[in-house]
């Protein structure tokens, strides 16, 4: 699967940002960026409800502040622009990677996703390359 290189790390750390990514996109597919990323005193930032919902997912895994806001402003882009627009983006900045997501398939519901989410969380967790 054709991404942009999120953290500039790859290994473990950036499958960690990647899974995120993907776990958010899943789970907020029939949202809209406005929907996300409500405007308040001329600014957007994602809405509270949802980063609650994200962080349930993510918390357990202990990601760096640094994995979150940089998986959080691809996820915004990609909600505002489209995917292939950040995939252009990223051949002119980041860099593209293949990324071979772990049994993705499209869930049916955002509590579908929650649910994947904590497993794959619980995955990495366990994982020996998992850095302590």
């Amino acid at each position: 699967m054709k991404r942009v290189d999120i953290s500039g790390f790859s290994g473990p750390y950036e499958n960690a940002c990647q899974t995120m990514l993907q776990c958010f996109l899943d789970a907020t597919e029939a949202l809209s960026f406005e929907d996300l990323f409500p405007e308040v005193d001329g600014k957007r930032k994602l809405n509270s409800e949802t980063e609650k919902k994200f962080h349930s997912l993510i918390d357990d895994v202990a990601p760096s502040g640094a994995m979150w806001g940089a998986t959080i402003s691809h996820f915004a882009f990609i909600k505002k622009k489209g995917y292939d627009a950040w995939i252009k983006a990223g051949e002119d900045k980041n860099g593209i990677i293949e990324w071979k997501p772990k049994g993705r398939k499209h869930f049916d519901s955002p509590e579908e996703a929650f649910e994947a989410g904590k497993k794959i969380g619980e995955e990495l967790r366990q994982s020996p390359e998992v850095i302590e």
